[in-house]
């Protein structure tokens, strides 16, 4: 996982709309990496962990000039969400310091739909309601249109991001285990243990799938347990920083922050592919039918898209817009800065 950084820069960039922006005091545990659910998002991780307060220094806005044909708009303001990025048909769901919020795709006020919450880490949304894991040890869900929080699980140790189906929410943790616990909750049950420090979690009608660092940080390596129970097998060796983690029908794309690469794998196992090399702290990871898009840290920060068959990779957005988390719909690519700013682009 990675840290978020403690200088925020201005994004400055063409045909973007930014939909929230911040530059609060960071939380002192922070939002985990991406949902793994049907919005194909992935981010970093502890985004904010131990940072303490960031103030508002080199946080200005996006409005003023983009760089290419037209300005950027800001439309309004909000708390800042170092956090994974969700979107649905109607709403991009963020993670606060101390809650869930949510944010119309055409932009406005965010909305508050959970709050008290002890540093929250994964999130992820269905039809009805929006999971989260957090710091102290819990997965709780809350209606996407805000109302009681429910607690699936406690007494748990450092949860950490978070996948969910139509039957179960799946979260892994810091003591090294995947997890599953019923969507209306029940006794958690153990899928995996002994996986090192496990991230990045995903699911689909068979299977979940995370990646893992072993406990030396000397390698990494793709996982796979069926949502029945049935033991973990390995997929994917030869990665070393596993960040964002997503998948389609047939395969698992991720990026690894020391390699400099964005890579996939069939899901059934096999080499694994190069898709983009020589990246700069690739990290936060989408995907849609025909294309990854995936962000780079430095040195100013870029939002990358190469086709899922590979080929030529692709700047969406110019350098200084420091991209984190994402995730995509039909027709544009959502996206959490440093700074706090929740912004979109056409594809």
């Amino acid at each position: 996982m990675i840290s978020m950084w403690k200088a925020c820069l201005a994004m400055t960039m063409a045909t973007v709309t930014t939909l929230s922006l911040g530059c609060k005091g960071a939380p002192a545990t922070g939002a985990g990496g991406g949902p793994g659910d049907a919005s194909a998002g992935s981010g970093p991780g502890d985004a904010s962990a131990g940072e303490g307060g960031m103030g508002r220094q080199g946080c200005g806005g996006i409005d003023g000039t983009g760089g290419g044909a037209g300005a950027a708009t800001t439309l309004t303001a909000a708390a800042h969400p170092a956090s994974p990025v969700v979107v649905d048909a109607t709403s991009v769901y963020l993670l606060t310091a101390d809650g869930v919020v949510k944010v119309p795709i055409s932009g406005g006020d965010a909305t508050p739909i959970a709050a008290g919450q002890y540093g929250p880490r994964g999130l992820a949304v269905d039809a009805a309601s929006a999971y989260w894991t957090t710091y102290d040890g819990a997965v709780r869900k809350v209606p996407v249109t805000g109302g009681v929080i429910t607690t699936l699980a406690t007494g748990l140790h450092f949860q950490g991001e978070i996948a969910v189906d139509a039957t179960s929410v799946y979260w892994v943790n810091d003591s090294g285990q995947a997890m599953k616990v019923g969507i209306d909750g029940g006794a958690p049950v153990m899928l995996a243990s002994a996986q090192g420090y496990p991230e990045n979690i995903v699911v689909d009608a068979t299977n979940v799938y995370w990646s893992s660092v072993t406990m030396d940080s000397t390698t990494g390596n793709l996982m796979r347990a069926p949502i029945a129970g049935g033991g973990a097998v390995v997929i994917a060796t030869g990665t070393f920083a596993p960040e964002g983690l997503v998948a389609d029908a047939e395969n698992l794309y991720w990026t690894d922050l020391k390699l400099g690469k964005l890579m996939k794998t069939p899901k059934s196992g096999g080499a694994s592919i190069d898709l983009a090399t020589a990246q700069s702290g690739p990290h936060g990871i989408a995907v849609d039918a025909t294309t990854v898009y995936w962000a780079n840290a430095a040195p100013g920060g870029t939002l990358m898209k190469v086709a899922i068959d590979g080929g030529t990779p692709t700047e969406v957005v110019p350098s200084k817009t420091r991209p984190q988390a994402m995730a995509v719909d039909a027709t544009n690519i959502y996206w959490v800065t440093y700074c706090g700013t929740v912004a979109k682009v056409t594809k």
